[in-house]
Order: C-alpha cells, then sequence, then structure tokens
C-alpha cells in the first residue's frame, strides 16, 4: 500500500493570488524607467499593493489550501479529507479498480493536476503545488498497478489519458508558440515602436510559454 497526504488548492483563490503578484511585479519591472519625483508615487502605490498581497495571502490561505489523503492498494484508491476546502463538501470514496476508467496527472506551470474519471463518468480531480514531490513517486505506484491489473484481469481496462503537452493539439501549439516567442523578440529588439514595451509582462508572458514549449519536449523525447 502506498499513502500520501497532499495540500491541494482552489484554482480561483491560487489564480488571484498569483495575478495581484504578478501585476505587482510588471508594476516594478515598470519602475526602472520612471524618474523621480514620479517614482515616489509609484513606489508608494506598489509598496502599498504588495502589502494587500501579503496580507490577501495569508487570509486565504486557510481557505485556498485543503488536506487529502490518498492511499492506493491492491483493490483500489482511498480518498479521505482531512480538511475540505472552502465551501465545498466533498464525502471520502473508495474507488475499485473495477470503476476506474482512466487517469492522468498534468504537471501546469505552478500546479499539477491529478484526475481519475471512473466508468459512470464521474471524475475527481487534485489540485497542488508542485512542490509536493512525494507525490511523484505515489502517481509511480499508481500507474504501476493499474497497468498490472489491465494486463491481467479481464473486467479491468485503465486508460492512462495523455497529458495536453503529449497530444497533437499541444505539438501544434508549441510550434506556434516558439513563432511567437520569435517574433517577439525579433519585435523588441528589432522592431520600431512609438511606445516602450513592458517588459515585467513581456517575461511573464515568456516564462509561460517557454514552460509549455519544454513540457512537450520533454513528452516528445520519453
Amino acid at each position: 500500500m502506498k499513502k500520501i497526504k497532499i495540500e491541494v488548492t482552489s484554482r480561483i483563490l491560487f489564480l488571484l493570488d498569483f495575478l495581484l503578484l504578478m501585476t505587482i511585479s510588471a508594476a516594478l519591472m515598470g519602475l526602472l524607467k520612471v524618474k523621480f519625483p514620479e517614482l515616489i508615487n509609484k513606489l508608494v502605490f506598489i509598496i502599498g499593493a504588495f502589502l494587500i498581497w501579503y496580507l490577501m495571502s495569508k487570509f486565504t490561505k486557510r481557505y485556498k489550501l485543503g488536506i487529502v489523503i490518498l492511499k492506493v492498494n491492491d483493490k483500489g484508491l482511498n480518498v479521505n479529507w482531512e480538511k475540505q476546502l472552502a465551501f465545498r463538501r466533498k464525502p471520502d470514496a473508495f474507488l475499485k479498480w473495477e470503476e476506474i476508467y482512466s487517469f492522468k496527472c498534468q504537471p501546469e506551470q505552478y500546479l499539477n493536476v491529478f484526475k481519475v474519471k471512473l466508468t459512470n463518468g464521474k471524475k475527481y480531480k487534485f489540485t497542488f503545488e508542485d512542490k509536493q514531490y512525494e507525490f511523484h513517486r505515489f502517481f509511480d505506484v499508481f500507474e504501476k498497478i493499474a497497468a498490472n491489473k489491465s494486463n491481467h484481469s479481464s473486467n479491468i481496462n485503465i486508460k492512462k489519458e495523455k497529458t495536453i503537452y503529449e497530444s497533437t493539439y499541444g505539438k501544434v501549439m508549441a510550434v506556434i508558440v516558439i513563432l511567437l516567442i520569435l517574433f517577439m523578440i525579433w519585435t523588441v529588439v528589432f522592431g520600431e515602436t512609438k511606445k516602450e514595451p513592458n517588459y515585467g509582462m513581456l517575461l511573464i508572458s515568456l516564462s509561460g510559454s517557454i514552460f509549455f514549449v519544454l513540457q512537450v519536449y520533454t513528452s516528445i523525447k520519453k
């Protein structure tokens, strides 16, 4: 049996925190081209915004995080909620291998998503931050047992779904993203623009785009 306790997060509250922080970061990058005395006014605004983000992050932490215990064994997957997410009341469940239709774990830039789909169409989804490295060992055990059950039982056929990075759509998107990155770099370096670009927003866009391309490249190399 393999057991893991993970902190799942509310994607909506996580994104609100993230967007506010990225806005502050972009504004900080903008300070590089602001002259005194405008610098003082903008600096005060950014410090105030940062304090708001910090306080909001601390306040929402108790609401945006839940704790779930996952246990996988020869019979199936046990789901026990130690702490529920805010405004949600999900019951504990035991998912037999015969009931599981498919599963996948999709990494995102800041979050991972573990999904299990049952033969009756019901879905279980757990979203958590990438720093919980123990989950990957749990997922390896889950995947091996699922494959073994599918190979040795006539009434079990569990599929491992492709992530977006492994799909044809993901590969096409990666090519488009690479072209957009090259166009963006060419525009910044060689293009003539009337207004200086916001380098903070450019860096944020590049980080997400590069992450996507690297995930597609990694999936191809497997």
